[in-house]
């Protein structure tokens, strides 16, 4: 059924050539990551995305050249009580700024460069964003071992060595594809609840793929998704979805990051790691191909945030940009959620 601290990090990110993000499928909407400014003179988000009906005056100038078409959360989840008042209190440190971020819809047509430039002149508007597609990685996996099918990249990386020092204990966060849920490998419990070696934890892990839309607590691949570009060749429920007929590459992290150790293949690198999948994906139609595995780029930013917030100490995106953003986080950190996350999650790199 569909239902509406830290250490480390660890990303292995690869360059891929980017088609449109999620959420911007109707042609006619465009969207802009708002970072509202932390002092108390500042409109609350819920001022905004909750109290405003686009009728009245904005609460703040920035939205009076141009009222948008929608608004929402940019983390739908909000955060309360102590949490909350923590967050209030320091409203400079990552976490907090990710809280105040909302985002604006607007009409394609609009000019988007003038509207960014009356948002970006209101003291009560910290940062804006124009996201930016991220895809998965699609290195080579010749490149990391022998090229055979055994413990792929493991002789590269001196695991076997390394697990003579430590096998490693960590709650691993993975934004992926989703993954097998059964495959030998990782799943963690049989059908009489017994341990069977696997490190993959159902209770960590939740399926954001067509946030914010919905959240979902199966993250297996195959589950259907909601297909962003409907087409007659790639048919769906009345609802929207469909399965995703490519799959796989969030098995194979998974596998990679803590594979079942018991195994002579399909061990991965850390012995005692547990995997939290937040699976990020949704349905893009390839017409007379299939439905495949597109990227929820602003489900990312969500995953890595309440990752942290559950406490992962480490968090693996097989992802990437485009090779013109090589420099990524040095290039928008401070007005980027993504790498607000980043930096909520691994404080070295803030």
């Amino acid at each position: 059924m569909r239902k509406t601290s830290l250490v480390g990090i660890c990303f292995l990110i690869g360059l891929t050539a980017l088609e449109g993000a999620w959420a911007q499928p109707a042609e006619e909407r465009v969207r802009l990551h708002v970072l509202l400014a932390g002092h108390e003179d500042a409109p609350s988000p819920a001022d905004i995305v909750e109290n405003w009906d686009f009728s009245t005056p904005p609460p703040t100038s920035g939205f009076e050249f141009e009222i948008p078409e929608s608004t929402w959360y940019f983390l739908p989840r909000r955060a309360r009580g102590d949490f909350l008042q923590r967050l209030e209190e320091n409203p400079d440190t990552p976490r907090a700024r990710l809280e105040r971020y909302i985002v604006v819809e607007y009409e394609e047509s609009d000019d988007l460069d003038a509207i960014t430039d009356a948002l970006e002149a209101d003291s009560n508007i910290e940062a804006v964003f124009r996201p930016v597609a991220f895809d998965w990685s699609a290195t080579n996996e010749t490149s990391l071992g022998t090229g055979q099918a055994t413990n792929y990249g493991r002789e590269v990386m001196n695991i076997d060595q390394a697990w003579s020092l430590s096998p490693g204990h960590a709650l691993i966060g993975v934004v992926d594809t989703g993954l097998a849920v059964d495959h030998p490998s990782l799943r963690a419990l049989d059908d009489n609840g017994q341990l069977t070696g696997g490190n993959f934890l159902t209770t960590y892990s939740l399926d954001v793929g067509a946030w914010p839309v919905s959240v979902d607590l199966n993250v297996d691949e195959r589950e259907p998704e909601l297909v962003q570009n409907p087409d007659v060749s790639c048919p769906t429920d009345p609802s929207g979805f469909a399965p995703i007929d490519f799959v796989g590459h969030g098995t194979h992290v998974a596998g990679q990051v803590a594979g079942n150790p018991a195994f002579e293949v399909g061990k991965g690198a850390c012995k005692n790691c547990g995997i939290a999948m937040w699976r990020a994906a949704f349905g893009r139609c390839e017409p007379g191909i299939g439905v495949n595995a597109a990227l929820n780029s602003d489900g990312i930013a969500a995953a890595v945030a309440f990752l942290g917030d559950i406490g992962a100490q480490a968090v693996n995106l097989s992802l990437g940009v485009s090779a013109q953003q090589l420099n990524f986080c040095a290039t928008f950190a401070g007005n980027s959620p993504i790498c607000d996350a980043i930096a909520f999650i691994n404080p070295s790199v803030a």
